[in-house]
């Protein structure tokens, strides 16, 4: 299978820090986290309608390990990007979620809202709760990308916050010698180091290397990122010039795939992808290494001549190629 590798470069040549933003283009909807001896389990979903639904289940005591019947339902109002278990003022244990809007929302097991806050209009990039003056509660922890981090009591209000100069993707808490710490990081390059309880900065470190394995040599060595980055791109442009078939299209509109049917067959599947805004598009598929004895479109019947032929995907779908090479 080929990936649709004009994408790929066009982040890379556009964005330095390309790891960074592929960190975040996969993100998942279940937050599975284990606190105060009891498990809980929670998944967001938003219908096509728009509706947000929070689906909170608590699970027993991870020792046990049974899955018990869904506690509650709760409408926000909001599209929940990120939930997580959060220990409320009540010392019952509840859901944190934050919204693609910037607002976040904490309930109670019983679907009661407790407070809503929205420390930043843009969206959040992470939200995660922890106990970070040990007074028994939860905080909030929130990261934006406009770059601000804010930390939310028990209550919903400001605890302390941060502004750094780039945006922030990840957030961490960790513990030392019995005292709760912040970690934050983003695209400016740094590392910082929070205490937890006042938000001083303790400690930041700037990092500008990456640390890569050569195959060749079987050692590794320190690289900048602008390095990595043209190297990645010499590779992938390296790699794309010994495939059979390559794709191209307007803007890269098309999604595309090969698949290799046996020793002198292909077939390309061509996809819309404007799944947003649908329309008709055209992409161009261009054999390359190999002689093209015939291309014949499988659902149309249609062919082609030449090594290098425009092919129409119909709005919202798609066109499969079968080609056979010599």
């Amino acid at each position: 299978m080929i990936l649709n590798y004009n994408k790929i470069l066009d982040i890379l040549k556009e964005d330095n820090l390309f790891m960074k933003k592929f960190g975040k283009l996969l993100t998942t909807l279940l937050a599975f986290t284990m606190l105060s001896g009891a498990t809980y389990a929670t998944s967001l979903t938003v219908d096509k309608a728009r509706e947000s639904v929070i689906e909170l289940a608590e699970i027993a005591p991870w020792r046990n390990s049974e899955l018990n019947e869904k506690v509650v339902e709760i409408e926000t109002g909001h599209n929940i990007y990120y939930a997580m278990p959060l220990t409320l003022s009540n010392g019952e244990r509840g859901v944190v979620g934050g919204a693609y809007d910037g607002h976040i929302v904490a309930y109670t097991n019983e679907g009661e809202l407790m407070w809503t806050a929205r420390p930043s209009i843009f969206f959040p990039s992470e939200v995660i709760t922890a106990d970070l003056n040990s007074d028994g509660l939860d905080e909030t922890i929130v990261t934006y990308f406009d770059g601000s981090l804010h930390v939310l009591d028990e209550n919903g209000q400001e605890f302390w916050k941060y502004q750094a100069q780039g945006a922030l993707y990840a957030t961490e808490v960790i513990e030392e010698e019995g005292k709760a710490y912040v970690m934050a990081g983003g695209i400016d390059h740094y590392l910082y180091k929070f205490d937890g309880a006042t938000g001083v900065l303790a400690d930041s470190l700037y990092i500008d290397n990456s640390v890569v394995l050569d195959p060749k040599e079987g050692e590794g060595y320190a690289i900048s990122p602008p390095d990595y980055k043209d190297e990645m791109v010499d590779m992938l442009e390296e790699s794309v010039a010994k495939l059979p078939v390559v794709v191209s299209s307007e803007e890269n509109d098309v999604a595309w795939v090969v698949t290799k049917v046996d020793d002198s067959h292909v077939r390309v599947s061509l996809f819309d992808g404007g799944y947003i805004v649908p329309k008709e598009r055209t992409a161009t598929v261009t054999v390359q290494n190999f002689e093209a004895v015939s291309s014949t479109n499988i659902l149309t019947g249609e062919t082609y001549e030449g090594e290098s032929f425009e092919v129409t995907v119909p709005a919202g779908t798609f066109a499969f190629i079968d080609i056979e090479l010599r």
